[in-house]
């Protein structure tokens, strides 16, 4: 067991809203709950999106859409291998006692959080597919990980249980970088489980790519593969 008293948390949600206000600080126009469709393609570049109600265009287009990147792939027959890794969590409250540092080991961690309840986490399923269901099976795995790391959460009360699908990819590492065969057309997904950490660097290396031209020799080790090069 690992105890990490300098270890910060954030939550991605909070996170995601910030970024979101942010950006239309700056002039970004968000669109929120709106599904997104097909990409609209033509002899070999992509040159915008299909909503539901309308067309958007765009010279450049980014995918940053998790888990779910590989279904924009198979509309132009590119190869974006990425896929779901299911995690379930659980949230317990009121305990004697709760952990004030961040406490790992086992496959899991638990967390304490802002709102005073404490975090464990989290099952990792790799043939789940997009499964969104917590399961028995789920459940039985966390608690034994909190009586393993913490067993006096299990005192307290069971306040919430939920799923996460984490964007995997076939080779394990993020893609990030044009897509090869698709000019206008961009990707970065499949961070895995550090995808709130490594955002950031994530978009000044795209940003600083479409905007200047100048790529950044790190962006080579990201590259999305080409047709045919997917591990199998």
């Amino acid at each position: 067991v690992w105890w990490s008293p300098g270890a910060g948390a954030l939550s991605v949600h909070r996170l995601t809203q910030a970024l979101a206000a942010a950006a239309a600080s700056l002039g970004a126009v968000i669109l929120p709950d709106t599904p997104a469709g097909e990409l609209l393609h033509d002899q070999g570049r992509v040159h915008g999106l299909r909503l539901f109600d309308r067309d958007l265009t765009a010279g450049t287009v980014i995918l940053a859409t998790g888990a779910w990147t590989c279904f924009f792939g198979r509309q132009i027959e590119a190869e974006l291998p990425t896929k779901p890794v299911k995690g379930q969590l659980i949230a317990f409250a009121g305990a004697p006692l709760q952990p004030r540092h961040i406490l790992s080991g086992h496959g899991g961690y638990v967390r304490p959080r802002g709102d005073g309840t404490t975090l464990v986490a989290a099952t990792e399923e790799h043939d789940a597919g997009f499964d969104r269901r917590v399961t028995g099976d789920g459940v039985a795995w966390l608690l034994n990980l909190t009586r393993t790391l913490c067993p006096i959460l299990l005192q307290g009360e069971v306040v919430r249980t939920w799923t996460g699908l984490r964007p995997g990819t076939d080779t394990i590492d993020p893609m990030i970088g044009p897509v090869p065969g698709h000019a206008g057309l961009w990707v970065a997904a499949g961070h895995f489980r550090s995808g709130a950490v490594e955002a950031p660097g994530t978009a000044e290396l795209v940003a600083t790519a479409i905007a200047t031209g100048t790529h950044d020799p790190l962006l080579a080790a990201f590259a999305p593969p080409a047709v045919n090069e997917v591990v199998r």
